[in-house]
C-alpha cells in the first residue's frame, strides 16, 4: 500500500521560477487550494508549466520519486523561490538544472510507499450521522442523512522506515486529508467492482503510539483507521 499526505498550495509554496533555452526567467505559479496527493499536484504543475514556459513540460513520478522533463537537448533550470514546494516534490539546493529532465534526489517529502505488506482485516463499513433540528413555527425535526465509507488498515513499517512514516502520518494527524492507496500499481478510483483503487480518506485516530512487533523489534505494527473524504 502507499499513503499520500495532501498538501495545501498558499503563498508560502505556490510558485516557482523557470527558465528555458536561455530565456528570462518565467515564473509559474499554482492555483491555490488542497492537492489529495502527489499525482493531482504534479498535474497542476505540469498545466502550469506548459501554460507559462513551453508546452513540452512533463511532471510525472515514480514510487514517489518526481520527474520534470521537456524537449530533449534544451537546457531548462528550475530555481526553487519557495523552498517549501522544493521539499514537497523532493528537490534540493535553490536550483536545478538539466537539459532533458530533473528528477528529484529524493521521495517527495508527503510520499510513504510500504516495503512491507499491510493488512485491510476490516471490511469496507459506514458511518451514518443524523442531523436533528426543529422547523419554523415548531413543526416536527427534520432528519438529514449522511453516510461515510471507512477503511481500516494494519500498517507495518520498518525500523529504517519509522522517520519517512511518522512525518507522512503528521498532516493527517492534523486533520489534513490525502489519498490511501490499496495497490500501489491501482491508481484508479476505488470502488465497489474496483477494490484496490485509490481512496481519498481522512485519518480517524484520536491519538498515536508506535508499537513494537514480535522478539526481534525490527517493524511497528499499528491500526489506521480512515474514513472517505468528500469536500
Amino acid at each position: 500500500m502507499r499513503l499520500d499526505a495532501g498538501v495545501r498550495i498558499d503563498p508560502t509554496n505556490d510558485r516557482v521560477s523557470v527558465s528555458y533555452n536561455g530565456g528570462m526567467s518565467v515564473v509559474v505559479t499554482l492555483t491555490h487550494g488542497l492537492y489529495l496527493s502527489l499525482t493531482t499536484l504534479l498535474a497542476e504543475l505540469q498545466a502550469r508549466l506548459r501554460a507559462a514556459v513551453h508546452a513540452s513540460y512533463t511532471c510525472t513520478e515514480s514510487a514517489g520519486v518526481v520527474t520534470i522533463s521537456w524537449t530533449g537537448g534544451i537546457a531548462s533550470t528550475l530555481t526553487w523561490t519557495r523552498t517549501a514546494l522544493r521539499t514537497a516534490l523532493g528537490y534540493g539546493g535553490s536550483s536545478t538544472a538539466g537539459t532533458t529532465s530533473v528528477t528529484a534526489p529524493n521521495i517527495a517529502a508527503g510520499v510513504f510507499v510500504a516495503s512491507l505488506p499491510w493488512d485491510d482485516p476490516q471490511p469496507v463499513a459506514w458511518r451514518l450521522s443524523l442531523l436533528r433540528a426543529r422547523h419554523l413555527y415548531g413543526g416536527p425535526r427534520s432528519f438529514v442523512r449522511g453516510y461515510q465509507r471507512r477503511h481500516g488498515v494494519i500498517a507495518r513499517v520498518q525500523d529504517s522506515e519509522t522517520i519517512r512514516f511518522r512525518s507522512v502520518l503528521l498532516p493527517f494527524l492534523r486533520g489534513v486529508p490525502g489519498t490511501l492507496y490499496r495497490d500501489t500499481t491501482v491508481s484508479t478510483a476505488w470502488s465497489w467492482s474496483n477494490w484496490y483503487g485509490a481512496v481519498p480518506v481522512q485519518l480517524e485516530l484520536e491519538q498515536y503510539g508506535d508499537d513494537w512487533a514480535g522478539a526481534r523489534r525490527d517493524y511497528i505494527s499499528l491500526s489506521l483507521p480512515f474514513v472517505e473524504y468528500s469536500p
